[in-house]
């Protein structure tokens, strides 16, 4: 019976053991982010820059690509931007590790989009276009390798709304919204429909730029008055009189929440780059060449840019 007890035990033991080794799990590596912006100095095009939080100076993306208001997928291996064509027109520009350059996003030809944004994942695009309107409407189109299909205009005859950013999840839009004729933040579904009214411009102040933060939870944004430009919080459920304001000199344009919700990026008006921690605490002050705009953010460790960077 005490060899029985014994075995009983020993056994016990090794399950027991075996549990604890099945909970051991590898700690999850720490995903650092860049902030993604654009660069012109004076007689130049602009041109797409990476910059980080250490000491390092900002990076030319792919050795140097000229384009305008750029963003990434999540695991930043696809960047989408904006350039202008011999007609004056903007058209879609797409890079990917690949690619040895970027091309032209095939299907976009004549909308003319800006201000695009990508879902987490890569495979859809919103964008303000004036197509259709001459004042510009919210687009949305499935972006599969180069090209985008079924694209559709998610908004119609309301005023002039652009400045559209996906939700985290890909099933809301913010965007700026001239409907009730001050340039408010909006939000509404994916498919276009419930739009509701975040913030509410007025006379002396109008609102753009809006940026969710990772758990959707609230919004950064960017209300111009009538002599300062600042940033300010608002919770994503909205309501008038809420929302919040950094305390910072200058005026201050596009901001950009980081996806690991960190860091606030900014445009300032002395053309540099800013990184804030998101109570509006200021980390780095990016001093780059001529003026610098378009802050967005991009994951460090995608390929492409290693590949780029370290050739």
């Amino acid at each position: 019976m005490a060899t029985i007890c014994r075995h009983a035990a020993l056994a016990w033991l090794l399950l027991a053991c075996v549990s604890c080794a099945g909970d051991l799990t590898e700690p999850k590596p720490v995903v650092q982010y860049d902030v993604l912006f654009v660069s012109t100095t004076e007689g130049s095009d602009p041109y797409l820059f990476r910059v980080g939080l250490d000491e390092a100076p900002p990076a030319p993306i792919a050795g140097g690509t000229a384009g305008h208001f750029p963003v990434a997928s999540a695991d930043g291996g696809t960047i989408v931007f904006t350039r202008i064509d011999g007609a004056g027109n903007y058209v879609l520009m797409i890079l990917r590790p690949s690619m040895t350059a970027p091309v032209e996003v095939d299907g976009a030809a004549g909308v003319s989009p800006l201000q695009p944004a990508l879902t987490a994942d890569g495979t859809r695009l919103v964008f303000s276009s004036n197509h259709e309107d001459p004042y510009g409407d919210i687009y949305v189109a499935k972006l599969s390798g180069t090209a985008i299909t079924d694209m559709r205009r998610l908004t119609t005859g309301g005023g002039t709304d652009v400045t559209p950013r996906w939700s985290p999840d890909g099933e809301r839009i913010a965007f700026t919204s001239y409907r009730t004729s001050f340039p408010s933040v909006w939000i509404m579904s994916a498919d276009g429909l419930d739009p509701k009214q975040v913030t509410f411009g007025g006379m002396e102040f109008s609102d753009y730029f809006p940026s969710w933060s990772p758990d959707a939870s609230q919004l950064v944004f960017q209300r111009i008055g009538s002599t300062v430009s600042r940033i300010g919080i608002v919770p994503s459920s909205g309501g008038a009189g809420t929302p919040t304001f950094f305390d910072l000199s200058g005026s201050h344009f596009s901001p950009a929440w980081s996806p690991d919700g960190a860091y606030i990026a900014i445009a300032s008006d002395d053309d540099d780059i800013r990184i804030l921690s998101a109570d509006g605490t200021l980390v780095k002050r990016v001093e780059w060449l001529g003026v610098n705009r378009s802050p967005a953010w991009i994951r460090r460790e995608s390929p492409w840019l290693r590949r780029s960077l370290h050739p």
